[in-house]
């Protein structure tokens, strides 16, 4: 071989030794942009996630951006549902197979380690029922379990690609496997927070958890306080200490989770939410950006509870028991919403003399002999509105005030006359 030849062999060679480095560079730059996309749309989920109230929202947004952002043809989330796995989310199907799958309920292991998984997912359905794998025609997929840190399962997330669509994506690797595995747990946090929300709202108002954990539950400190202009409504039972007495305390229970059923249902349809049960008083308020909405839903409220109460008594007269009544007081003023107690145990209330007030105006009911009393703050904000009649009842100054406030009687029929009966009464 002579000189030449050699020369040229070796210019061959640095070709296709360029040509190898320019394909290696090219397949890494694709592979750092495409876990730099990925990064960018888990930022993006993240922020997504962060103001989901609602869990089958979340998981639907997880296929989405599944699909679109995270490089695979098909996405599905799994939920328990009763002795099998339901499909509660689903994505890159056509409307038919969607058909299917939503109305497919398979049994399966508790999976509970990330895993990537050939042949699709029938290995992981294999010897329980195969007409769920089949139907997801996946040819790799990865398999992801959604579980809280403490080990609670709320299902699976499988993400993959079928047969026909193999040449289109590259095969999963355990960096892949990763990145899901990461996602699922952000979205198993998501999961765990709206499961606790849902629990602390059965203790404490979702109004109140707006306002006091933005950023969390778990982000919730004493002295945490907003304020603002509310509306505050107290409603109680007349006489209730001498009906108390004529009930075992089992019946006493009964009575008031019956009543207080009752009186649930139109605070919550007028946007109200209950603040607080005191013994047999119901505390509840009305936030709005506008205070004359916040008020209007007060009022309405009201002679709807007194609906609710008419029927209530109408079903206690069926079963020979007597009827009650109750008395209310409307009040719209500044207050503080805020976080009270100790490190170890705290509370959520709302504090400020317009509390007093509404509460002092309830009582009021019983000396006026009437029904729902509000104050003039409220009226104000009420009084062009033609479908609530009102009369003024007259003015009174509440003990350690030094203004006296006109109180109104709101009327489910035509007004009457104003009366001042009450003129210069002393609430005490």
């Amino acid at each position: 071989m002579d000189r030449g030849e050699l020369q040229q062999l070796d210019a061959e060679a640095l070709r296709v030794r360029l040509a190898d480095a320019e394909r290696n560079y090219y397949a890494n730059l694709h592979e750092l942009q495409e876990q730099l996309s990925r990064l960018n749309a888990v930022q993006v989920l993240s922020k997504l996630l962060i103001g989901y109230g609602d869990p089958d929202a979340a998981l639907d947004k997880l296929v989405d951006l599944s699909i679109r952002d995270f490089g695979v043809e098909k996405a599905v989330v799994l939920q328990p549902r009763g002795d099998g796995y339901a499909v509660v989310a689903i994505k890159g199907y056509s409307r038919r197979r969607v058909r299917e799958l939503t109305d497919c309920v398979v049994g399966s292991g508790d999976e509970r380690i990330a895993q990537i998984v050939e042949g699709g997912a029938s290995r992981l359905f294999e010897g329980i029922d195969g007409e769920l794998a089949n139907a997801l025609d996946l040819s790799q997929a990865i398999i992801c379990p959604l579980r809280s840190d403490s080990g609670e399962f709320y299902g699976l997330f499988i993400v993959g690609f079928s047969a026909a669509k193999a040449v289109l994506y590259r095969a999963f690797t355990n960096s892949d496997r990763d990145f899901f595995d990461m996602v699922a747990a952000q979205v198993s946090a998501l999961l765990q927070n709206i499961r606790l929300r849902d629990t602390f709202r059965k203790f404490v108002p979702r109004q109140f958890l707006d306002r006091l954990a933005k950023q969390g539950l778990g982000n919730i400190a004493l002295g945490e306080a907003d304020s603002g202009i509310v509306t505050i409504l107290f409603a109680d039972i007349r006489s209730f200490t001498a009906l108390s007495e004529t009930l075992s305390p089992q019946e006493l229970l009964n009575f008031l989770n019956t009543y207080f059923e009752r009186m649930n249902s139109p605070i919550h349809a007028n946007g109200g939410f209950i603040d607080k049960f005191i013994g047999d008083a119901i505390m509840c308020l009305f936030i709005d950006e506008d205070p004359a909405i916040a008020a209007r839903n007060a009022v309405r409220t009201s002679l709807d509870m007194l609906a609710a109460l008419q029927s209530y008594n109408e079903q206690r007269k069926r079963e020979g028991s007597g009827p009650i009544s109750i008395g209310l007081g409307i009040h719209t003023g500044e207050t503080v919403i805020g976080t009270v107690g100790s490190a170890d145990r705290m509370d959520s209330t709302v504090l400020g003399d317009a509390v007093n007030l509404a509460s002092r105006i309830e009582s009021l009911t019983k000396q006026y002999e009437v029904q729902i009393l509000i104050s003039s703050s409220t009226y104000r904000h009420i009084a062009s509105d033609p479908t609530i009649r009102c009369r003024e009842i007259g003015v009174v100054t509440v003990r350690g005030r030094e203004e006296p406030d006109t109180i109104y009687e709101v009327l489910s029929e035509a007004p009457l006359e104003s009366v001042n009966s009450g003129a210069n009464s002393q609430i005490t």
